[in-house]
């Protein structure tokens, strides 16, 4: 069984080490032990694409579900390999272990000369999902090293690549903010800008306006462009997170600023008292909630839909009542366009009164006319450039800020009023 890791033409999807429970670990500890596993590199196209490359990765892959501890000791053997692909994948598996055996190896991984490996130790601590007296331990002991990774200036910036912020933050909210509301972290140098402010907002943390308001005297003139554009939306977040007087009148200022009018209806919201909206997924019984917030679950769920596999998955996996549902909430959020275009084609399928076993029955069967139908359908819908739901939503939530746990801004501001008259001596 172990002898297939190392050849080429097993299929890797196939190795069955499922049925030996907790005993696999071991098995695999062996086969990491092997030297064979420390030099061995698939030749190029022996292997499906997608899959691991080499015996290593495929071990990697296998003990992932284990979480076993006794893996670290021989991962950690792997991060003074020579292929940094290697190391990477060594440094992400012990990461997300959570477990202070890991610290050394992981203060290692954070060191290392290529910028991969340190990104994927970064990635694998984000990874911690459980949080306990131990994996805290473990958490604690890396924190001064992913501070000092602030430092590091990374080749190519996204959120994706470089969650080092929002690690930061994930482990302690209070020393994230000491360590980065600093002027050598939030300025117009730093290329990771706009997903610092980003960590800041999603903490709920204020940028203190020393720093914050000179920051935005300097993106505004730059809005225009990008990467300035979306810095300059988070920093108003950030502005709406830790207002002074001004903060509404000038955050209102942009909401005619096609460029960054999304990002002045965040902050508005914010300033309202919208600090985040949960997702569907993430509440118990959704149907509870008020109405608006159901539509705006349901044009996120459509959008995301249809911006992964296409209106024909969507319709395939939802009953009439729920294409029923979102064609409506589509409609109050002002997606019209969208909303006509969803509904022609499921009234084309026939969706009327159909029960779900039906309709899903009828969407199955499809013949070559209702497939390009839906083909049809597609190209109609990826042609509505009007309608953006991000700014749609944005507006939405503003326009019924009460349904999302917020208040209208003016009686937000008499009530804080009365209540500084009320603590005043």
């Amino acid at each position: 069984m172990i002898e297939q890791l190392f050849d080429p033409k097993s299929n890797f999807r196939q190795i069955g080490l499922k049925r030996f429970g907790d005993e696999a670990v071991p098995m695999l500890i062996e086969a990491l032990e092997d030297p064979r596993t420390a030099t061995t590199v698939f030749p190029e196209g022996e292997v499906i694409s997608l899959d691991p490359q080499s015996p290593f990765e495929r071990i990697v892959k296998l003990l992932s579900p284990y979480e076993s501890e006794d893996t670290i000791e021989p991962l950690a053997g792997f991060l003074k390999n020579k292929n940094p692909r290697f190391r990477a994948k060594a440094a992400f598996a012990i990461g997300r272990l959570g477990s202070p055996i890991g610290i050394a190896p992981m203060l290692k991984a954070l060191s290392d000369e290529e910028e991969d490996v340190r990104s994927q130790a970064i990635f694998g601590i984000g990874g911690v999902e459980k949080r306990d007296q131990r994996t805290q331990r473990f958490l604690d002991g890396v924190f001064p090293a992913l501070a000092k990774s602030l430092d590091n200036t990374p080749s190519a910036v996204t959120s994706v690549m470089h969650p080092l912020a929002d690690v930061l933050f994930s482990i302690d909210p209070e020393r994230a903010s000491e360590v980065m509301a600093s002027v050598n972290y939030l300025n117009l140098e730093n290329n990771r800008l706009r997903y610092f402010l980003s960590a800041f907002n999603k903490a709920q943390k204020p940028v203190p306006l020393v720093l914050l308001l000179p920051l935005l005297e300097d993106l505004r003139p730059l809005r225009k462009r990008n990467p300035q554009l979306a810095t300059y939306e988070e920093a108003l977040v950030s502005y709406a997170h830790n207002p002074d007087s001004k903060a509404e009148e000038r955050i209102r200022q942009d909401l005619d600023d096609e460029y960054v009018q999304l990002g002045a209806l965040r902050a508005l919201a914010v300033l309202a008292g919208v600090t985040e909206i949960p997702e569907s997924f993430e509440v118990e019984e959704p149907r509870k909630f008020p109405l608006p917030m159901q539509y705006y679950w349901w044009v996120k769920d459509y959008h995301l839909h249809v911006w992964n596999d296409g209106i024909g998955s969507f319709l395939l996996q939802r009953t009439p009542g729920q294409v029923r549902m979102t064609i409506k909430a589509l409609k109050h959020c002002g997606a019209v366009d969208k909303a006509a275009n969803l509904e022609e084609i499921a009234l084309s399928l026939g969706l009327g009164e159909l029960l779900s076993n039906e309709w899903n029955h009828l969407y199955e069967t499809l013949d070559e006319k209702g497939n390009q139908a839906i083909d049809v359908a597609q190209k109609a819908y990826n042609e509505i450039d009007d309608e953006d739901y991000d700014l749609l939503l944005a507006r939405y939530v503003l326009k019924n800020i009460e349904a999302f746990g917020g208040q209208n801004l003016k009686s937000k501001a008499d009530n804080d009023h009365s209540a500084t008259k009320k603590d005043s001596p």
